[in-house]
Formats: structure tokens, C-alpha cells, sequence
């Protein structure tokens, strides 16, 4: 069985390639100014994922990279599904916030 969200009208294929040069830091941290003005800081550590995507080698957020990304803001059902499958696909510690409080 495929693993993975299907990709439907809610998720679309992105490139995650490290942001334009002009948005890395000197250690190649990349920052993301979202808009209420707060820059959301990618470490540059995360830029080293790598996946498929209908069977294509992809260069994508690590499985940290993405759990950090679903941090500050209220979880849907199926951000916390995604995370419970990182966790137990990757092992990422995930926040409390993070867990399913169905599934341990």
C-alpha cells in the first residue's frame, strides 16, 4: 500500500528547493516572511529530504523539517493524522499538541 497524503484539491506537489539566495541566512537557514510580518525561520538542516513522487526522486523538507512546520497554529484532524504518520514512519518526536488522543 502507498503511503502518503493522495493528492487531492487540499495538497499539491511543491519543489522544496532552498529558498532564492536572497532569503538564506549565512549558515543557509532559509527565511520565509509570512504575512502577519513574522519570518518563519526554515533550519538549513531540513533542506536534505528526499522522497518520490509518483515513482520520481524529489528533494523535500526531512520528516523534522515538516513536524516543526505544523507547530503554532490549531491542528485539523488531518495535519495531526500526517504527524502520527511521521512519528511512526520516521520516528519524529512530536509535541503534544502534534499527537492523535486516539493513538498512542
Amino acid at each position: 500500500m502507498a503511503r502518503g497524503r493522495r493528492l487531492g484539491s487540499r495538497c499539491s506537489p511543491r519543489r522544496a528547493d532552498p529558498p532564492a539566495q536572497g532569503c538564506l541566512d549565512g549558515e543557509g537557514n532559509g527565511n520565509y516572511t509570512m504575512e502577519n510580518g513574522e519570518v518563519w525561520v526554515y533550519e538549513a538542516a531540513w533542506f536534505s529530504g528526499n522522497g518520490t513522487l509518483q515513482g520520481e526522486p524529489v528533494r523535500c523538507l526531512t520528516a523534522q523539517g515538516q513536524a516543526a512546520c505544523h507547530t503554532g497554529y490549531e491542528l485539523d484532524e488531518e495535519d495531526r493524522r500526517d504527524m502520527t504518520a511521521l512519528r511512526d514512519r520516521f520516528g519524529v518526536d512530536l509535541l503534544p499538541e502534534q499527537g492523535c488522543p486516539w493513538r498512542t
